[in-house]
């Protein structure tokens, strides 16, 4: 009996002591590590991050380290550069999700419309390719709003690829209709990569500002045992990376102070190392000797600057734009085309500690939007005298002081993207449709 009672005392004991510690554990991870961490760090954006966790788009973003790296699963394509190849598998929270068509884009198929049926495609790079998966739910339901389109399923296909800039966009447009593809009505949100890309890396490695994202790359060579050993330590390190959010995401555990403190400093260090793998890629693929690049025409630019090939792919997305409205007014189609906002663009939001922490970098994107975006807000008004529905979103987050923005290019959070889809379905509703 007596053992028996002591044996109860010691357990209490324990218990109460490991209560005092999760308290002392809690109460210290609440007050210590944001100091620790450094300025800007909260815990509402560090659940943010937890809850955001791994996108596709992700294998392969970030500012010139990555830039030029040759992104798993994109296959050459004889009209639009490259596409995804339908076979590869997107792996998020255990589930096989994000499927790509036989088209080679996520989600974006040319199945006939049904009579009752209303077809919107989107086109575009990243954003407008996370705008399908994220807010195209947001889009349906808003345009299912237009009496327009009552009694009417509205189906929404993605013809967006991470990378993408025109006049790819206009190239997917023709290669779709020419196989007897029918749409309603065509949204393009675009804009960055098509100046971005050209002075970023076209310019650098002597190809055509016209010539698609890493032509360099897809048209020289295969990539070398070393590139391939880099390239799979990154997919690894990603990979771990996920796995880690998940299990602290998908359980209690992510309203621990202190657990999601431990994560927040283990994700930092996979983060530290993904950008270390980043460095020794471009580093390896600088030193490698490649075969002449198809390097295309250089529109007789003797000398082509930073400011000359701005201004050149404007005049290309400006006539690309032009030529998809021509084309869709020919099929009976509402062309609308969306400046997509940007966080380099001054004054375009108010911006939290957690974005100017994590969105920002001095160099990378930062001068080809501060330079480039007034010629693309200067370019929708031309489009705009001349009959097209151009519009400008650089401006839609100005009011909006949570943080939207999750890294250093252009990429926003679910919200970011479902902001944007209400605005677009707005423009459409109130606009004359074919």
């Amino acid at each position: 009996m007596t053992r028996t009672r002591g044996l109860a005392r010691f357990l209490i004991l324990a218990a109460i002591n490991l209560v005092i510690l999760g308290v002392l554990a809690e109460v210290g991870a609440r007050v210590l590590y944001p100091a620790a961490r450094g300025g800007g760090f909260t815990w509402a954006e560090a659940r943010i991050r937890l809850d955001a966790g791994f996108r596709p788009g992700d294998i392969e973003r970030s500012d010139r380290a990555t830039e030029s790296q040759f992104t798993p699963g994109w296959i050459l394509h004889p009209y639009l550069g490259w596409a995804m190849d339908p076979s590869t598998k997107v792996v998020k929270d255990g589930a096989e999700s994000f499927p790509y068509s036989r088209m080679g884009f996520h989600g974006g198929d040319i199945a006939a419309p049904a009579e009752d049926e209303v077809v919107v495609a989107i086109s575009g790079g990243s954003v407008a390719e996370w705008l399908w998966v994220d807010a195209r739910d947001e889009l349906r339901d808003a345009l299912q709003a237009d009496p327009r389109f009552a009694g009417k399923r509205i189906r929404i296909e993605n013809f967006a690829l991470a990378g993408y800039k025109q006049p790819q966009e206009l190239l997917t447009l023709n290669y779709l209709l020419v196989q007897g593809a029918r749409f309603h009505i065509w949204i393009s949100l675009d804009g960055f990569n098509e100046i971005t890309q050209p002075v970023i890396q076209n310019l650098p490695e002597h190809v055509a500002p016209v010539y698609p994202r890493s032509w360099h790359i897809l048209s020289q060579r295969a990539m070398t045992p070393g590139e391939l050993q880099i390239r799979a330590a990154r997919y690894a390190a990603m990979t771990r990376r996920e796995a880690i959010r998940r299990r602290v995401d998908g359980t209690v555990l992510k309203y621990s102070a202190f657990i999601v403190a431990c994560w927040d400093a283990v994700d930092l260090r996979h983060a530290q190392q993904i950008a270390r793998l980043d460095t020794a890629y471009q580093e390896l693929s600088a030193r490698l000797e490649t075969t002449a690049a198809v390097q295309g025409p250089l529109f007789g630019l003797p000398e082509p600057d930073f400011n000359a090939v701005l201004r050149q792919s404007v005049d290309i997305w400006v006539e690309s734009t032009y030529a998809m409205a021509t084309l869709c007014n020919a099929h009976k189609i509402a062309y609308f085309q969306f400046v997509q906002p940007n966080q380099y663009v001054d004054g375009s939001k108010p911006f939290t500690e957690e974005e100017l922490r994590t969105a920002f970098a001095p160099g990378g994107y930062r001068p080809a939007v501060e330079k480039g975006y007034p010629l693309l807000v200067d370019g929708v008004k031309q489009l705009q005298a001349r009959g097209v529905r151009a519009n400008d979103l650089t401006r839609v987050f100005e009011n909006e002081t949570a943080t939207l923005y999750r890294d250093t290019c252009c990429h926003v959070i679910p919200e970011g993207s479902r902001i944007m889809a209400r605005r677009i379905a707005e423009t459409i509703r109130a606009s004359e449709l074919p």
